[in-house]
Formats: structure tokens, C-alpha cells, sequence
């Protein structure tokens, strides 16, 4: 019950948002933004048209901040089995410049925004999600 702010996550890896933050988001020149019409049904009068953000991988853990004993990566995909650490450091070299916000290609579960997308956030006044620091080497 309730209303679906502008931004939702129903979980830590989908982030849901209004068609109409999307395009607010969009009109002040944010990055990769790309979304997708999500498939659901409401009950109640006037349905929120939700979309689900297309987030590309892009941005690695610094190795500063990973265990030195890490297991090798999974032959399949790539991912290295370790634990996320505390506290999470960014390798500067690897975040791009063409997307605001985006998943981690080491983390997948993890999405990072820019100060740009948390500035433009802040200015629309959007909320349903929090903003966290992080540090980048």
C-alpha cells in the first residue's frame, strides 16, 4: 500500500524509477541512463509507469581494499569469489565517463552513481534512495 516515490528499489540490484524522474534525469544531460518499461499491474487508480534502469558494469574494487588470500576467478565468468569488502575503495582508473550511474564490474550487486547523478538527484528533490561516499585511489 502506498505510492511508489521517484526512485524504488524492491531490492539491493534493481533500481525501479518513474518515467517521469527518467526523463528529468535525462533533460539535465545525465549519462547512460536507459531504461525499460517494467510489466506490472495495480490495483489502485492512476499506476505509476515504472521503468527499470539498464545499468552497465563498469568500475572495479581497488586492490587496497581486497584480501590478499582471494580464491582465483570462476573460469565461466570471470568473478572472483570474496566476501564485498569493508569499506568499499574504488579504482579510479576504471570508472567511466560516458555513464552516471552504473553497476560495479567486480560487484555486481553494488551500483554507483557520480556526483553529478547525486547533485541532480538533490536539486529534483528526488528520494527513495541514499547516496554514500565513496573513496577512489
Amino acid at each position: 500500500m502506498g505510492r511508489f516515490g521517484p526512485f524504488y528499489m524492491q531490492n539491493p540490484w534493481t533500481f525501479l524509477l518513474r518515467r517521469e524522474t527518467l526523463e528529468a534525469l535525462q533533460s539535465h544531460g545525465l549519462r547512460g541512463l536507459t531504461g525499460q518499461a517494467v510489466d506490472v499491474r495495480f490495483r489502485g487508480k492512476n499506476p505509476p509507469d515504472l521503468m527499470e534502469l539498464q545499468l552497465e558494469l563498469h568500475g572495479r574494487l581497488h586492490p587496497d581494499c581486497l584480501p590478499a588470500n582471494r580464491k582465483p576467478p570462476c573460469p565461466t565468468c570471470g568473478n572472483e569469489p570474496f566476501d564485498l569488502p569493508q569499506p568499499i575503495i574504488l579504482q579510479a582508473s576504471s570508472l567511466p565517463a560516458s555513464a552516471d550511474l552504473f553497476r560495479m564490474e567486480d560487484a555486481w550487486t553494488v551500483i554507483l552513481a557520480t556526483e553529478r547523478f547525486v547533485d541532480v538527484a538533490a536539486r529534483l528533490n528526488l528520494d527513495g534512495v541514499v547516496f554514500r561516499e565513496r573513496e577512489c585511489r
